[in-house]
């Protein structure tokens, strides 16, 4: 937003939160933070806030839930139920605005018919309240380079023309009303440590910058990132069982367990990155063989960089993300990209204040679960020791 769309409170009292970016994921956030009764300041960062006018259905949502191992369901109603609540979230958030598009910027625009794959879950169409119809005669459809993609189903459901501009800055004069504090500020990933209280990191595309890696990790739940010395570098994505092991272009190796990791319960602790360090071993000595490069005394030969945790809802760097890590343990990264969070924001807020109010507990009660960094070598690395002994 430019800074006639910021507003500015002039309370001087330390904010429990601290939201890192006013894009959608930012302003709802605090929004919902607010509404909690908890004191927030938004940092807005320089750059343009998402000058773009694109069309978003809570439909979208199902694209981007929460990777959930199938042991951890106790069947796919649940995982419906999980992504009936997403949309009639996103549908009745919208529908509100809807009613004043000329305040702020959102419009309905009826129906839109998306065609559908067969493999859909059964009863997906009627969770969701859209209307399912079967073509008739099966039709096929590019897949990226692919095979052909066969589909025979057509659904119908709302979608919202939405102009981002004028709806950001809707939403940040509706958070300041509710006592959100507002300042601009460009922000590092070296500043988020300093920032006051619980910081959550909503900076949208700009994460890349935060981060300092564009290629967000390849699993959900829990992950430690190491630096292998020269020579031990394997050369593609290897795993086993539930335990995967990969390499990235920056010379780094990450492995990662899909632990599922509810809200309220993302915080990296010790005992997970030791347990990934222990099965380590044991999956190098069964998969060494197949990749140039890995060795199965990895661990001896790396630096470990820091452990995360979270839901990352995706495997592309477009995707988003709720996670925290132990380099900087009192930073929830709650990250949307290119638009991705006005499909999922209405109800992706809530999960990030929960997890935020659980981190802010965690730091109320007890010391973080990780000392700071040790600088090494001019880059800040956690020895070997600390986790895996």
């Amino acid at each position: 937003m430019d800074g006639s769309a910021v507003p500015r409170r002039g309370r001087s009292a330390p904010a429990a939160f601290t939201v890192v970016g006013a894009g959608v994921i930012g302003l709802l956030t605090a929004h919902e933070l607010a509404d909690r009764g908890y004191p927030v300041t938004v940092l807005a960062t320089e750059g343009r806030p998402g000058a773009y006018t694109g069309s978003t259905s809570s439909i979208a949502a199902a694209q981007f839930l929460p990777w959930v191992p199938p042991a951890h369901l106790e069947s796919m109603r649940d995982g419906l139920q999980n992504l009936e609540s997403i949309v009639s979230c996103g549908r009745e958030f919208y529908g509100d605005l809807a009613r004043r598009p000329g305040e702020t910027g959102v419009m309905a625009v009826g129906n839109v018919e998306l065609v559908g794959r067969d493999s859909w879950p059964a009863g997906l169409a009627a969770s969701m309240r859209v209307t399912e119809t079967r073509l008739d005669a099966p039709i096929e459809l590019p897949s990226g380079g692919g095979p052909p993609v066969t589909v025979t189903e057509r659904y119908c459901f709302d979608t919202f023309s939405i102009d981002a501009v004028k709806a950001l800055a809707y939403l940040a004069h509706d958070a300041a009303r509710k006592g959100v504090e507002f300042r601009r500020r460009t922000v590092t990933a070296d500043d988020l440590r300093e920032l006051p209280g619980v910081v959550v990191a909503a900076t949208g595309d700009g994460a890349q910058r935060l981060t300092g890696d564009p290629d967000l990790e390849h699993f959900k739940g829990h992950v430690v990132t190491l630096r292998p010395h020269r020579g031990y570098l394997p050369d593609q994505i290897l795993g086993a069982d539930d335990l995967v092991v990969v390499p990235h272009e920056n010379g780094t190796v990450r492995i990662g367990a899909p632990y599922y990791a509810p809200a309220g319960r993302s915080v990296p602790q010790r005992r997970e990155a030791q347990d990934l360090l222990r099965r380590l071993p044991i999956l190098l000595e069964r998969v060494a063989h197949l990749a140039a490069g890995l060795r199965p005394d990895l661990l001896r030969h790396c630096d470990i960089l820091y452990h995360s945790a979270g839901n990352r809802v995706g495997f592309r760097s477009g995707d988003i993300r709720i996670e925290v890590d132990s380099e900087r343990p009192n930073v929830l990264h709650a990250n949307g990209f290119i638009g991705v969070g006005w499909s999922v924001g209405p109800s992706y807020a809530r999960i990030v204040a929960d997890q935020a109010l659980a981190l802010h507990k965690e730091f109320a009660h007890a010391a973080p679960v990780y000392p700071a960094p040790v600088a090494t070598s001019g880059s800040r690395r956690m020895p070997v020791s600390r986790l895996a002994e």
